[in-house]
Parts: structure tokens; sequence; C-alpha cells
């Protein structure tokens, strides 16, 4: 585990930090590539991700905070310090209402500019994975010797025989972009972005099963497990319902 890249002076450099950050300028970056390539412009594409980038930063943010509240009023100092912790379901939830919120705003079609952001979507899911690697968060429970089993500590720095948890979701979340890119240009009407979502939140719930990290229970099940349950159910139905096509400039668009 490597948590800490550099320190200067009073300041530490976190990896955490650092491959969040890279994953959320490869995703924009490959948005930017697909905006420039295709048939149709979308105009002020750039607006609604960062809209929803950043509402999504501070919801999940907000939720980590709120399940390590009993952490955080012991050390307030830092809550506005983003060493590490942010809960994905926050991340989904405020940025999914405020990209809602702009298309709704400026009366651009929602769907066709979701279908745009979904590669780029999946592509920053497997930076968040590589981030939880170095930092040793999200791992997995303890186990036998297996091919997706290592001796890795827990976040608190006890080893033992774990399943590569971060590991397989690096991995999970490639194979998903990969298949996601092939399809780029055949679907379309918000699918393409349902189908981004179902694959996260289906690679979460398997991997939920495999993992050691202390979460809110619900009954005997993972709260994290029964909302990404929920979140695929969702994604699963607006995947399969009928679609109209909605483009930003009343066109097909597509990218090769």
């Amino acid at each position: 585990m490597l948590p800490i890249l550099a320190r200067y002076g009073p300041f530490f450099l976190y990896s955490y930090t650092v491959l969040i950050g890279f994953g959320i300028l490869a995703g924009i970056g490959l948005t930017a590539w697909r905006a420039r390539r295709g048939e149709r412009p979308y105009p002020n594409w750039p607006d609604g991700l960062l809209i929803g980038l950043l509402a999504g930063l501070i919801g999940g943010r907000v939720l980590f905070t709120a399940v390590n509240w009993d952490y955080f009023q012991l050390h307030p100092d830092e809550i506005w310090l983003w060493r590490q912790g942010i809960g994905y379901h926050g991340v989904l939830a405020g940025g999914l209402l405020a990209f809602w919120l702009w298309a709704r705003r400026t009366k651009r079609g929602w769907a066709a500019y979701a279908d745009l952001y979904a590669p780029g979507l999946v592509l920053a899911a497997a930076f968040v994975w590589l981030a939880c690697l170095l930092d040793g968060t999200v791992y997995g429970r303890e186990t036998v010797i297996t091919l997706w089993s290592a001796d890795l500590p827990d976040k608190l720095g006890v080893s033992a025989v774990r399943y590569q948890t971060q590991l397989m979701g690096i991995v999970w979340s490639l194979l998903w972009f990969g298949g996601l890119w092939g399809l780029r240009g055949r679907l379309a009407g918000g699918r393409l972005f349902w189908l981004a979502l179902a694959g996260i939140s289906l690679g979460r719930l398997l991997l939920s099963f495999l993992r050691g990290d202390p979460v809110p229970m619900l009954g005997a099940w993972r709260l994290d497990s029964v909302v990404d349950a929920a979140v695929l159910l969702v994604a699963a139905i607006g995947l399969f319902q009928r679609q109209t096509q909605e483009f930003p400039m009343g066109g097909a668009h597509h990218d090769e």
C-alpha cells in the first residue's frame, strides 16, 4: 500500500487524491475527444459534466462524513480535508441530481449528454478502484490462498490473506469500459449511460460479498450491497424501457 506519495512541510500528497484526480481528468479528456469526433455538436457539454462532478464530490464527501460521524466528531478539522474518503452513492446521487437539473433548466436532451459522458464515467471508476488499492480501503475479507487473494493489510495495517477486491474492481471496470466503448455507436437514447451505470453497480454488488471493510448493516446485509442492488435494478429498467431518440441538436449522433 502507498497511501502517501510525498510530503511538503506540513502538507502530504496522498495517492488517493492524486489518482481520483487522474481519473477525473481521464474521463473529461475522453469525453472531450468524443464530443469533437461526433457528427453532431454537444453545446456546452463541459457545463453539465463539471456541474455534476462538483455536486457529486460534495455529495460523496457528505455521505462519507455522515457514515463516519463518530470519528469526525472527534476530528472536525478533517471534514474539509479531502485526504481520503468519499462515499460512492453520495457521488452518484449528487452528481445525477445536479446533471438532471442542469439539463432540465437548459432544455437540453439529458439522454444524449448522459450517453456522451458514459464511457468516461466507467474509465474513472477504474481509477477509483486503483486509488482504493494504494490507500488500502475497500479491502477484501480474509480467505485462503487463491488466484484472487494475497497477503494484504486492512486499513489499520493488519495483514492477512485477503480477497484482492480492489484489483478485481480495476479489472472489472476496464473490461466493462472495453465493452461499452465497442457499443458507443450502437446505443443511444440514454441506453449507453444506463449500461455504464448497470456495469458499475453490478461490479460493486458482486465484490461487496468479498469485502471485509466495515459498513452499516441492514439486518444481515451490507447496506452498500442493498443500495447497489437497487441502483442496478433502476439501471436495468432504464436500459430496457422504450427509449426515444433524444439529441441536443435534433439529429443522430455517433463517433467512430
